[in-house]
């Protein structure tokens, strides 16, 4: 049998998984940022018109967020691969406040409008990889939540087993 690439997190139930506080707050955050990011990116030409701007030049600069997605999910990925996870996700959970901040003092610049719309792609890219990076499929097979970083190996991170190999849920996650 070939060595598990993971070490189980010893005691953790699913239970005590689901109510500790990074889960608790990995979820608020996630129910916060997903629909702030998801109806700015809808009434973004709304939002631009209302600043002056004519429907195809809002349309134009609305369409860099696609771009800029892109740009966010390949960059995030980067970061979540090479950096702390917590950091990381605290900062691209706090861009829409940035967007928010920049989109409210636009005052029908376009370079504002364009440097808001950027971020916001950027955002909308990293978002459910912020979020998804927590869940891994092993080698194994078995499905898994990192529970916690290995500083010192970082590819060996404690997991929280979900399922077993053939995709049956754990009768006591380990």
């Amino acid at each position: 049998s070939s060595p598990r690439p993971v070490a189980a997190a010893p005691g953790m139930s699913l239970r005590s998984l689901i109510r500790s506080r990074p889960f608790v707050l990995l979820a608020i955050a996630g129910m916060c940022f997903s629909p702030l990011t998801l109806g700015l990116m809808m009434h973004m030409v709304p939002i631009l018109g209302g600043y002056g701007f004519g429907l195809g030049e809002a349309a134009g600069l609305a369409s860099l967020a696609g771009i800029f997605a892109i740009a966010g999910r390949l960059g995030t990925g980067f970061l979540l691969d090479h950096l702390p996870t917590r950091p990381v996700s605290v900062c691209i959970f706090l861009l829409p406040i940035l967007v928010s901040l920049l989109l409210w003092n636009c005052s029908g610049s376009p370079l504002m409008a364009a440097g808001a719309i950027a971020v916001l792609g950027f955002v909308a890219g990293a978002d459910g990889d912020v979020v998804a990076y927590q869940l891994v499929e092993l080698s194994t097979g078995e499905v898994a939540v990192v529970v916690s970083h290995n500083k010192v190996r970082r590819l060996k991170p404690r997991v929280l087993l979900l399922t077993g190999p053939d995709k049956t849920p754990a009768a006591y996650p380990i």
